[in-house]
């Protein structure tokens, strides 16, 4: 199912005021990042285009990357149309794009993988979101069997997007920036983090006693408003409740956040 101009047409896209960069960017003329878009697949249509509009009109798309930070199924209404506007990306000639992975995508995948053995990790996936993406791709389908629910999904959701799910990275490097879903594990070496680090984390990552790299981390996974601190840079707005989904725009002159807003959105300059 496509969006129209409809579904996207009452999505204010707002750019925020310039800050400081905490670290050097690097070589690229600029890095964009997206947040957790959770099924909002007309929240990323309105974020894209801006995105898009501003890599032509300010930059080389071929010194440009563009990152998308995970969790883009689940808890929305549009999931399958989301992850097909990831997998499709921005389409500019010679632009570097990085989907991550996120947890909502490897719950997914650990499920269509092992149905048969997996019916606890079948009920934390429905909880924390998965019933919705479930809902959206079978509608009246009961998950009352795990292995029969495994097949029809598996048939519903096709082997091209589960091949590019599959092909999910967990983390990149953009100068002294390292992108990755949830954060990383202060205590482990950069090239030492673990899977479940890179998807999952929160404590210690978000608010370690000490910081031993020498990098700041762009992530998601965390709701809360769109901030910078010393050693991350948090971008999960929790779309799915505030209804509003923020990209980030890295060059060497500074940030600044992008947001996607729909009526009746909450305030991101308050803690929720």
């Amino acid at each position: 199912m496509a969006l129209t101009a409809t579904d996207t047409a009452m999505i204010a896209v707002e750019a925020g005021a310039w800050q400081p960069l905490p670290k050097p960017l690097g070589a690229r003329q600029a890095v964009f990042a997206i947040g957790d878009v959770h099924g909002f697949a007309e929240h990323l249509a309105a974020l894209q285009g801006f995105v898009r509009q501003r890599i032509v009109a300010a930059y080389d798309p071929s010194q440009v990357t563009m990152l998308w930070l995970g969790d883009y199924i689940d808890r929305g209404p549009n999931p399958l149309v989301a992850l097909d506007m990831v997998r499709k990306g921005l389409e500019l000639e010679g632009l570097r794009e990085v989907p991550l992975c996120g947890n909502h995508e490897q719950f997914m995948i650990d499920f269509l993988d092992a149905p048969d053995d997996s019916e606890g990790l079948l009920a934390s996936w429905l909880v924390n979101g998965g019933w919705d993406t479930v809902k959206a791709i079978l509608p009246g389908l009961r998950p009352e069997r795990p292995h029969a629910l495994a097949k029809a999904l598996r048939d519903a959701v096709g082997q091209q997007r589960l091949a590019f799910l599959r092909s999910l990275t967990l983390q990149h490097r953009e100068g002294g920036y390292v992108f990755a879903h949830a954060g990383i594990n202060p205590k482990r070496a950069l090239d030492d983090q673990q899977r479940d680090d890179l998807i999952w984390i929160r404590r210690p990552f978000l608010t370690p006693e000490s910081w031993p790299h020498d990098v700041v981390v762009v992530h998601g996974h965390t709701p809360g408003p769109p901030r910078v601190l010393s050693h991350r840079i948090g971008l999960d707005s929790g779309v799915f409740y505030s209804k509003q989904l923020t990209a980030l725009e890295l060059c060497p002159e500074g940030l600044r956040f992008i947001t996607a807003s729909a009526p009746g959105s909450l305030p991101l300059d308050e803690d929720w």
